[in-house]
């Protein structure tokens, strides 16, 4: 029988936006003694976030497969009758956020790592953290910031995991994530942000605040050499977006975007995430030529254009995976 009486798990979360340098700070992370970290999922925000309580086995099923709808998840190879039987050896009723506690406990002995170590979860789950944090008051969130900029040029080089077409190439829609992102995390103190561009300048210092954050004991700072172990948990269809996992850092990664950006580019990018910008002390471009503003607004008023349609095919996605619609439909009307 599942003992639930254990309370909330000892669990943070990594936040990001794609191409951010989220998976080269989890392995850095993951080489500790004293820390799990679970690759890339949303399983717990799809349990607290489901439509309907947990009355009956019928519905813990759509929630399973809810869970088993996202591809990053399955990907972690976790077996689904591993966590149907972990949910019938509970006595009565189980609330959403015991049932997510107990599924994470089921990864992580899948996935032959101890819970009795701090679990760091990779999980783009910002619209969640006030849901999660209600019900384990104790959980904290790192969070990895990188300019905008280079964040929707590697967008716009590398192609979605599971569509297999560019992941953005829409400057207003990726600037308008980014900063949003940004936002959700400013001024929460359960939270530490952490930029891709100082972790690659001095790694050891802030992987020192992360641990120090993150309160995890001396005796679980002893770092492996290797980080073998994360990758080899990285689902096998995103590990061509991660080659450079357990390489070791490149400071010069941080700027190749000044170069393959162009200028109209840079200053429409720049005009609609300033802000965001600004906030975390990136550099602004002050002169560009009028060729570029006016080119860079035309860039802006096209996008703009084209983001009913992106929302639509995004939506038609989804409608595949009726699990998938319900929880973007609730976290839709939540904001």
């Amino acid at each position: 029988m599942n003992d639930l009486s254990d309370g909330p798990p000892n669990v943070s979360f990594l936040l990001y936006e794609s191409r951010s340098g989220s998976t080269m700070l989890a392995s850095l992370l993951d080489r500790f003694s004293g820390i799990n970290v679970i690759p890339e999922n949303n399983m717990v925000s799809r349990i607290l976030l489901f439509p309907e309580p947990i009355t009956s086995i019928k519905i813990a099923k759509k929630v399973f497969d809810c869970i088993y709808a996202e591809p990053q998840f399955q990907e972690l190879g976790v077996p689904r009758s591993a966590l149907m039987n972990a949910l019938l050896s509970v006595d009565g009723e189980i609330a959403k956020p015991d049932l997510a506690a107990l599924c994470i406990r089921e990864v992580l002995r899948s996935m032959g790592l101890s819970p009795s170590k701090h679990t760091l979860i990779k999980s783009a789950c910002y619209e969640s953290m006030d849901v999660i944090s209600q019900h384990w008051p104790s959980t904290r969130y790192l969070h990895i910031v990188r300019d905008g900029r280079a964040v929707f040029n590697s967008l716009r080089k590398n192609r979605s995991l599971f569509r297999r077409e560019v992941m953005n190439s829409n400057v207003v829609a990726a600037a308008s994530s980014w900063q949003r992102k940004v936002f959700l995390t400013t001024g929460r103190s359960d939270t530490l942000t952490l930029r891709y561009e100082d972790i690659l300048k001095n790694q050891q210092p802030c992987i020192a605040s992360v641990l120090d954050f993150l309160e995890v004991p001396i005796e679980g700072r002893q770092a492996i050499e290797t980080c073998e172990g994360y990758a080899q948990r990285i689902g096998a269809s995103q590990r061509d977006l991660h080659i450079n996992v357990g390489t070791d850092v490149k400071p010069d990664r941080s700027n190749a975007w000044e170069h393959e950006i162009e200028p109209s580019v840079r200053y429409a990018y720049q005009e609609l995430a300033r802000q965001g910008l600004q906030q975390w002390g990136y550099a602004m471009e002050p002169n560009f030529c009028w060729i570029d503003r006016f080119t860079g607004r035309i860039i802006i008023a096209r996008d703009s254009a084209r983001l009913p349609f992106r929302y639509a095919r995004i939506l038609l996605s989804s409608m595949r995976r009726p699990g998938d619609l319900r929880l973007r439909i609730k976290r839709r009307l939540q904001r």
